[in-house]
């Protein structure tokens, strides 16, 4: 369970502590975890939020956001499983490697295994999902794309016929095509692609005609290409092999 505190702080609207914290106590019997109420850009009010959050009897997630100084991440550390927070702003695109290859150098051990459970807020990218030893992540990448006209389509593999251990090819089934997404719809695709995209979409179950016109169904075939990628990753906890380790030392 998310806080949403960063949708609020995005529309400019203010998310209520103490009705957060009356909703968990009503629904914490169908929660398995849930994040601090955090406080953009105000790191010492978003520590207060988690110690009245304490004292009201629950256990929230603990979060650390980007540009926050390290001794927050330390107080993380104290727990079993915190937030790392922050990176989806368009503005820290540039800041999330070196943010996570620092964070995560000083949350694994010296053979890179993670001393906590650590969820990835916003995480987004596949090849930063591979990268770090993340236990979880969370994303509205697959319910946006959908919303697009869009689904997410694995890579042809070469032992298997369908790879979805990288970044997905996303292609458009929607009547409302812009110049953009021309040379990215199905439509425009060759024939023999679209025999094989027509193929993985019938092999998961699904028919050209619905992915065109159902949201729903672009959905559930972007979560089973989420499935698919979480299949390739290593069982957690698996180490973070950060080359630029004395760097930060």
């Amino acid at each position: 369970m998310d806080s949403g505190a960063f949708s609020a702080f995005t529309r400019k609207t203010e998310v209520n502590l103490d009705d957060y914290i009356k909703f968990l106590h009503q629904h914490k019997d169908k929660l398995d975890v849930y994040c601090c109420l955090d406080v953009i850009g105000d790191v010492e009010a978003t520590w207060k939020n988690f110690e009245r959050m304490e004292k009201a009897g629950l256990h929230p997630l603990p979060v650390y956001h980007v540009g926050e100084p390290e001794k927050y991440l330390h107080r993380c550390l104290e727990h079993d499983y915190f937030c790392l927070g922050g990176m989806a702003k368009d503005s820290a695109a540039k800041l999330r490697v070196p943010f996570l290859d620092k964070a995560f150098t000083i949350i694994c051990d010296k053979e890179g295994m993670p001393k906590a459970k650590v969820h990835g807020l916003g995480m987004t990218s596949f090849e930063l999902m591979r990268r770090y030893p993340f236990y979880s992540v969370d994303s509205t990448s697959w319910v946006l794309t959908a919303g697009m006209g869009s689904i997410f389509l694995p890579a042809k593999g070469k032992d298997t016929k369908y790879d979805f251990s990288g970044r997905p090819h996303i292609l458009s089934f929607s009547d409302r095509k812009t110049e953009a997404e021309l040379n990215k719809h199905f439509d425009t695709c060759s024939e023999g692609y679209r025999e094989w995209v027509v193929e993985y979409i019938e092999f998961k179950g699904f028919t050209l005609d619905r992915i065109r016109a159902s949201y729903k169904d672009r959905r559930a075939i972007n979560v089973d290409y989420l499935i698919e990628f979480q299949k390739t990753l290593p069982e957690w906890p698996w180490p973070f092999k950060n080359f630029r380790r004395n760097y930060f030392h």
